[in-house]
């Protein structure tokens, strides 16, 4: 790039600096500004949220006023009054000053009603006792009256009463002043045409039914009183009831225009918000514009200036993608993108031909490794590939010392697998635990080049510096492979050291996958065949067992003994001591069977508390000798349940394989099963062959 380049480049970049730190200040401010406005529509918002609810709450409680009032009015219950007067006095505290007069109008209107209705309910209570005196009245005047006058009596006061009771409950049911107005004329008329019809009557009754009339005219009169006065309450509290509720509207609707004022100013306010975010809005949309002119313009200016020499090596770069794919077929030297990106490299000597050589040897890196991973993948054991990652590190990168760990967990030790040369066996330790490797308890490269004294347990610290590399997989250290220097390196070796060994790092990581895989590959086939609880072989093992040690022992002409052992009264223990005691005891009786087996032997968890041994190259009697061995061996072992001891047997049963040309090593399990039945049967604690019948053994 040249000094004028350089500087058009540096003051474009001013300018494009000082433009960004402007917008950048005015959108700062403008974001500040509505960060306020927006905090100030949330108060807003709130506050109308919670007027909204007051005046909904008010709302409903004039509503519930309502309510009382009514059944107050309908009902006469003290109750409704109590729960009305509960319902103003919560209203009372949520209403402004303004409403807080009103509101006190409303209760003395209320309290004047309480006055009237208590009135009505005395004179109604009076007018019922007026009645009842008018029935008392007219029947003392129907038994003192002569018959001719009795029908006359009867049309004037039985139907006088039907008309005054229809008025009556007529003024009780009705909601309107004029209809009240009209039923106190009809009730006054009513009343004036029972006073004439008395009135005649009385002056054609003798004395003692004319006294009795008398009384009966001044009952009607009484009745008259009472029902005109309940009346007239009537129409003065259904007048008293219409105030109220006027009153009570007044104020709901005071209560809806205080929110719709409050709405209205939110709304405003909400406006006002709204016009600053669409302002802000179009800002931003501006300044986007704005910073995408400036950066075409910058994309341009450094595309024709500085970009443009380097797309000739982004075209080769892509076509790299072949030569991957010629790594597949290891002909990496005859593609022509390859002979092409080598021509480059040597070619230039500027950064583009360092960078094409970088590429160069990244791809015969990824040539060697797919080749490593190709061979490893078909090796059958991690041995094999310690053995060809050790050639690795010797022939490729020139690291003639250096040990392999692989770190057993479960035994708590750090384990050699690989080391060259042989000789450095002899002054390892005989052992080191996991926890005492520092590579492999903090996962991390551990070297004495930086800190001699890095390992405390290093034993050729006399004549070697080392490189401890830890293998990681899955986040876990399954092993350490350690490099060892020589002392007496200098500056520039000990750096080549460490480069190499980091090329080596790339082969341990592409081969700790196959190696874990094929470590659990192997766990997984045993266990397939082992029985988890005892560690013995199980039956799958033995169904692909049986035809090769059938045909080893016919090709060798030898014989299998077949000894099928149960431990006696097994259920009795599960059930009085539970099933761990009883896993417990199936685990010490696998110890036993182990420790007097031979190595040859093979021994199978049949089933339950049910174990098979076959023995190799033994006959009837040599079975029977080993079963007695090992029926004495159970009788005087102890069985440990956790918390009590316990003295077992087992009654067992053996077979000979083969007892003839033709027989098959399945009927020979049949028989010693049978053998085995029989011990149940004559008692337990015992053995037998599989020609006896009922001989104890031994």
């Amino acid at each position: 790039m040249t000094q004028s380049l350089k500087k058009r480049f540096q003051l474009f970049a001013f300018v494009s600096a000082a433009a960004f730190l402007l917008f950048s200040f005015l959108g700062f401010w403008r974001i500040q500004f509505f960060t306020e406005k927006l905090f100030e529509l949330r108060e807003n918002s709130r506050q109308m949220e919670s007027n909204l609810r007051e005046n909904f709450e008010s709302t409903k409680l004039i509503g519930d006023i309502h309510a009382s009032l009514r059944l107050y009015i309908q009902l006469a219950e003290p109750t409704f009054l109590e729960q009305l007067h509960r319902d103003v006095e919560t209203l009372s505290h949520s209403l402004p000053d303004s409403l807080q007069r009103e509101l006190k109008q409303f209760l003395e209107m209320v309290s004047v009603l309480e006055v009237r209705m208590t009135s009505q309910r005395e004179n109604a209570s009076r007018l019922a006792a007026t009645e009842r005196q008018i029935m008392t009245t007219t029947r003392q005047l129907l038994r003192n009256v002569e018959p001719a006058f009795l029908l006359r009596i009867q049309n004037i006061t039985g139907s006088a009463f039907l008309k005054h009771h229809h008025i009556y409950v007529n003024t009780l049911l009705t909601g309107q002043p004029d209809t009240l107005e009209f039923l106190r004329q009809e009730s006054t008329t009513l009343f004036q045409e029972v006073y004439a019809q008395l009135n005649a009557l009385i002056a054609e009754l003798p004395a003692t039914p004319q006294k009795h009339a008398k009384s009966l005219l001044e009952t009607y009169l009484a009745l008259e009183d009472a029902a005109a006065t309940i009346t007239a309450i009537r129409i003065t509290t259904l007048r008293t009831q219409i105030e109220i509720e006027k009153q009570l509207n007044e104020i709901d609707t005071a209560i809806a225009k205080n929110s719709l004022l409050r709405l209205n100013s939110s709304s405003q306010f909400f406006g006002e918000g709204l016009s600053l975010a669409r302002n802000n809005f179009a800002l931003i949309v501006y300044s986007l514009i704005g910073f995408s002119l400036l950066f075409c313009l910058m994309a341009f200016y450094l595309n024709r200036r500085m970009i443009a020499p380097l797309l000739a090596f982004a075209d080769l770069l892509k076509k790299t993608a072949n030569i991957l794919v010629g790594i597949r077929n290891h002909r990496v030297e005859q593609n022509d993108n390859y002979q092409a990106l080598a021509l480059l490299g040597d070619q230039r000597q500027d950064e583009i031909g360092d960078m094409a050589q970088a590429v160069k040897s990244l791809v015969q890196r990824m040539k060697d490794l797919f080749i490593f991973r190709q061979a490893i993948e078909a090796d059958q054991c991690p041995a094999k590939i310690y053995k060809r990652l050790a050639g690795i590190f010797s022939e490729k990168f020139g690291l003639s010392h250096f040990i392999i760990f692989e770190a057993k967990v479960e035994i708590g030790r750090m384990e050699v697998v690989h080391l060259q040369p042989p000789e450095l066996r002899e002054a390892l330790p005989p052992e080191h635990g996991v926890q005492e490797c520092r590579a492999n308890r903090t996962g991390h490269l551990i070297t004495s080049l930086d800190d001699p004294q890095a390992c405390s347990i290093f034993p050729f610290r006399d004549r070697f510096d080392h490189v401890c590399l830890p293998m990681l997989v899955g986040g876990s250290v399954t092993g350490v492979v350690e490099f060892l220097l020589p002392l007496t390196l200098s500056r520039e070796e000990k750096r080549a050291y460490r480069e190499r060994i980091e090329e080596a790092s790339h082969f341990v990581a592409e081969a700790l996958p196959m190696i874990q895989g094929k470590q659990l590959a192997a766990k997984l086939q045993e266990m397939a065949i082992r029985d988890q609880l005892t560690g013995l072989y199980n039956r799958h093992f033995l169904q692909e067992s049986l035809p090769r040690l059938a045909g080893n022992s016919k090709r060798r002409g030898s014989q299998l003994s077949i000894l099928i052992c149960d431990l006696d009264r097994f259920k009795e223990i599960n059930d009085q001591y539970g099933h761990p005691a009883g896993d417990t005891i199936l685990v010490q009786f696998a110890k036993i069977l182990v420790n007097s087996a031979r190595e040859s032997d093979l021994l199978v968890r049949f089933g339950g508390e049910e174990f098979m041994m076959i023995l190799v190259d033994c006959d009837l009697d040599g079975g029977m000798g080993f079963g007695e061995k090992l029926r004495k061996s159970v009788e005087q072992y102890k069985f440990h349940t956790g918390g009590e001891n316990l003295r077992l047997t087992i009654s067992f049963g053996v077979s000979t394989f083969p007892m003839g040309e033709h027989d098959d090593i399945a009927a020979a399990i049949r028989r010693a099963d049978q053998a085995l039945y029989q011990a149940k049967e004559q008692g337990r604690n015992l053995g037998l062959p599989q020609e006896t019948q009922g001989t104890p053994a031994g």
